[in-house]
């Protein structure tokens, strides 16, 4: 029992002694002299310059926060005079209290302003490729005794939460040869994250196209859930609205909806779509989709079926309705639905129903070698 007192006492001392030694740091030193020396070691490691344009905070309560103001990174060598990546804040905090039960709890991470310029040669290099470059220097062993403890991605996450994830304000380039895209603006907010619980995500974002001339703007709601294991992926209540606007769309501007669940099982490696629904110029298609052997081989299921609708009415609204025959009692009505199976190498419906006005169709047909047959 003596022993037990002494060991504790001695864990109390130094809990105690690192508390005060983290708020010594925190008051008599300060996180802006050791930018120069952060540059340094960015320079040494990539070649590129880290600049910061703005200062470093560090806070201990009500947590041990980091706040770092404006900074940017150089882009590669051979490319643009323009930075690869800039930020005007980022926010982050760790509560101390759960560190001491083995939890990492940590704040919510925000991010404002990011903006991100990637950029792609005709001979394939990327102003990325020097950042992902291996150190060779480093021997590489493997292991191949089994193991049978627990996986340690998942043990070292079983007391992981995150308040959640903001980046508001952020842009993205992309330029390839001649072809431009870009996003701007973009922003994503998150609830809590946390294995095993659905998160709340917000996504909203406007695109642009140089070539073909094409605008868009997107936003995303919808509640994800990791399982424990790391194998179980779920989109919940997924709602997804498109609007897009180019000359080669169909009456130029194009107005979509999507509802649909989702299900990723990395174990026994399929996905799963139990519910979707589209809706667009006026159609409404509904139907679900299985996918087994996703990650090699892919086998799917389809069913899908479109409501009934007008015809006519959906011409006009692609704007293709000018010297319709017929009378206008004609082509009012029409309805489609298929039922289908396939992998890479082929496609098999085996049931397609069709109805136009007073007329229908039931049919079938199998393609195999689709592939080879489309070269």
């Amino acid at each position: 029992m003596r022993l037990f007192r002494i060991l504790g006492g001695l864990i109390l001392g130094l809990l105690v002694l690192s508390i005060v030694a983290v708020v010594a740091i925190l008051v008599f030193v300060d996180p802006n002299d050791f930018q120069p020396v952060i540059s340094e070691q960015v320079k040494q490691q990539t070649g590129r310059d880290l600049t910061f344009k703005g200062d470093i905070e560090l806070s201990l309560f009500p947590r041990l926060s980091l706040e770092l103001g404006e900074l940017e990174l150089s882009n590669a060598p051979g490319f643009e005079e323009v930075v690869f990546a800039k930020v005007n804040q980022v926010a982050v905090g760790v509560q101390l209290i759960p560190l001491l039960q083995q939890e990492l709890d940590i704040g919510r991470i925000r991010v404002d302003g990011l903006e991100l310029n990637l950029a792609r040669k005709s001979t394939g290099e990327t102003n990325w490729d020097d950042l992902l470059t291996e150190d060779k220097s480093t021997p590489t062993t493997t292991d191949d005794t089994p193991s049978t403890s627990a996986d340690p991605m998942s043990t070292s996450l079983a007391g992981f939460s995150l308040a959640g994830i903001e980046i508001t304000n952020a842009r993205f380039h992309w330029q390839d040869g001649d072809t431009s895209y870009q996003v701007d603006p973009f922003s994503l907010k998150t609830g809590r994250i946390q294995l095993g619980k659905a998160v709340p995500i917000e996504l909203s974002l406007q695109t642009k196209l140089n070539e073909p001339v094409l605008t868009a703007d997107l936003k995303l709601n919808t509640e994800l859930t990791v399982e424990d294991n790391l194998e179980q992926f779920y989109l919940n209540d997924l709602v997804l609205k498109l609007f897009a606007q180019s000359e080669i769309i169909p009456a130029n501007t194009m107005e979509l909806t999507l509802f649909s669940q989702l299900h990723i099982d990395l174990q026994q490696d399929q996905l799963s779509v139990p519910k979707l629904k589209l809706k667009s110029y006026g159609l409404t298609l509904g139907g679900h989709a299985e996918v087994a052997q996703l990650s090699t081989t892919p086998q799917y299921d389809v069913s899908a079926e479109i409501n009934t609708f007008n015809p006519r009415v959906l011409l006009n609204n692609l704007k293709l309705d000018a010297d319709l025959p017929g009378s206008e009692s004609h082509l009012t009505q029409a309805k489609l639905s298929v039922v289908a199976n396939g992998s890479t190498d082929f496609v098999k419906v085996t049931k397609l129903t069709a109805q136009l006005d007073q007329t229908s169709m039931i049919a079938s047909a199998e393609v195999r070698n689709w592939r080879r047959r489309v070269r």
